[in-house]
């Protein structure tokens, strides 16, 4: 029994390691987009920042799963200086979704750190999108994951993976387990790969 066991473990292992996702170089350089990379302090971003906090219900994803652990969400200036465009396509909005900071020692005062940033697009054409996410896939290497057809037919998502930081891109936004996905606005959007 304990030979099968063992057995169990090493092939489980290795079918693991095998499925591993190759990582994405650029991805794992840039933990992000700019300035706005997860885990990066309020205050040292808070400059390509509008001055006000968001209102959750204002956010295009007012019901994701993660906004109950969210605690701030600020728009970004896209007048700001490389904040206009992504890989080389107009940017219509940037969320910043915001945790509350713990330094080791713990509280660390009124600081918060981004926990995701989530990027908009506006819809144009399907040449334009079918373009802009090969572009992307071309900028980023190939992605860790793939699908099409989920949540409905016509949807794709594809997922980069790095040691912190992750990746989607979908050519939809909304959660689709809690709230009704659209198709008006194309979605790039960075979270943490640590924890969960």
């Amino acid at each position: 029994m304990k030979s099968i066991s063992l057995l169990f473990v090493f092939l489980f292992s290795a079918t693991v390691f095998a499925q591993s996702p190759n990582k994405s170089d650029k991805l794992t350089t840039d933990q992000g987009f700019n300035l706005l990379k997860i885990g990066a302090l309020y205050s040292k971003v808070k400059s390509v920042l509008q001055k006000d906090t968001m209102d959750r219900k204002t956010s295009l994803e007012p019901k994701a799963q993660t906004i109950k652990y969210t605690d701030k969400i600020y728009l970004v200036d896209l007048k700001k200086t490389g904040y206009a465009q992504f890989c080389g396509k107009n940017i219509a909005r940037i969320e910043v979704w915001f945790q509350k900071h713990y330094a080791e020692t713990g509280d660390d005062g009124n600081d918060f750190e981004i926990s995701e940033v989530k990027i908009f697009f506006k819809v144009v054409s399907d040449k334009d999108s079918d373009a802009f996410i090969d572009k992307v896939l071309l900028t980023y290497g190939n992605p860790a994951s793939g699908g099409e057809d989920f949540p409905e037919p016509g949807y794709s998502a594809y997922t980069w993976f790095s040691p912190l930081v992750l990746m989607n891109m979908s050519n939809y936004y909304g959660d689709p387990f809690t709230e009704d996905p659209k198709r008006d606005y194309l979605k790039i959007e960075f979270s943490s790969a640590v924890g969960g």
